[in-house]
């Protein structure tokens, strides 16, 4: 009989402290949540960031790529020319 009542009253506790706790408990997870969420849009942020920043980077590999080329023709070009000023000589 007694361990019914103390049953009874530590059940009751319990269900009163819980729900007294619930409504924090609920801000903490919905807190937890949120900072998961910014952290999610702050790295999808970095990750576009360093995107961009590879595109330039890329973009300019290919316009300096785009340059030596033509330089390198331009001195070929010059050779040949040097080359038949010579022989007309």
């Amino acid at each position: 009989m007694n361990t019914r009542i103390a049953t009874a009253i530590l059940f009751g506790l319990s269900t009163g402290l819980l729900s007294g706790c619930a409504p924090w408990v609920n801000d903490v997870i919905h807190l937890a949540e949120d900072v998961k969420e910014t952290s999610d849009e702050y790295e999808q942020e970095k990750h576009e960031e360093r995107v961009e920043e590879l595109n330039r980077e890329y973009e300019e590999f290919l316009e300096s790529q785009g340059e030596f080329e033509t330089d390198k023709d331009e001195a070929e070009q010059s050779i040949v020319i040097m080359k038949e000023d010579i022989e007309n000589d």
